[in-house]
């Protein structure tokens, strides 16, 4: 279990990732948003590696050693924040990912499936560490994978890999129709993902998921390429 440090406020959250935009290049950090899919997928990790280890890759998408010269202060708030979602996921509770707001060009709110977005930079951190860790993507539970397609469902079209069929099929099926509803589905998702991998009961009792959110199909997900999207972070309430 992650150690126990004072949950960050929105405030730290915005430090957090305007600390992380500021990063030098030739830097390629992440934002706050794709942090918290990357550090949730290191929480769900049966064995994940060390801070050591997926620190670097926080701070420049290659782990490049003049990225990790992050200030301490940085450091601290990273690891702060996956204290805070690590003592979610142990006690069984919903996390609170940040998101960004969906704006078009022009700085306007999106709002029906075009708002869907904002949940592609969490998709896209939790592959990242999938992707570079062993442990979730190799799985052969079913459970394991029908709340990783969850999760990755939400990925941007050119990084569903064989994922695209998948998430057809549940677009066709049950297709959500506003972010909160397809917020909602993420957070339930992490949760059964936590029940699943990690045996961690849940702090309330699950609606059976025929009532609560339609089944997905089973299956190992793959998926393609990474990358990051958004502006400004704050926790949808």
């Amino acid at each position: 279990m992650p150690p126990r440090l004072p949950s960050l406020t929105v405030a730290e959250l915005v430090e957090l990732d305007e600390a992380l935009a500021a990063l030098p290049e030739p830097a390629e950090p992440m934002d706050a948003a794709t942090l918290d899919g990357f550090l949730v997928a290191l929480l769900l990790m049966p064995a994940p590696p060390s801070s050591a280890q997926w620190l670097p890759f926080v701070f420049d998408a290659q782990g490049r050693a003049p990225a990790t010269a992050a200030s301490s202060r940085l450091s601290e708030l990273v690891m702060r924040r996956h204290a805070q979602l690590g003592g979610l996921i142990e006690a069984g509770l919903p996390i609170d990912p940040v998101i960004f707001e969906p704006e078009d060009e022009a700085g306007r709110p999106l709002g029906g499936l075009e708002a869907l977005a904002a949940l592609e930079p969490f998709a896209l951190g939790f592959l990242d560490a999938a992707q570079r860790w062993p442990g979730l993507l190799e799985s052969d539970d079913e459970a394991v994978a029908a709340a990783l397609i969850g999760i990755l469902r939400h990925l941007p079209e050119d990084s569903l890999g064989d994922l695209a069929e998948a998430r057809a099929e549940l677009d066709a099926e049950a297709p959500f129709t506003t972010l909160d509803e397809a917020l909602g589905d993420l957070v339930a998702s992490v949760t059964e993902a936590a029940i699943a991998a990690r045996g961690i009961a849940p702090a309330t009792q699950q609606a059976p998921k025929s009532e609560a959110r339609p089944g997905r199909p089973a299956g190992k997900p793959k998926a393609g390429s990474r990358g990051a999207t958004g502006k400004h972070p704050g926790q949808r309430r």
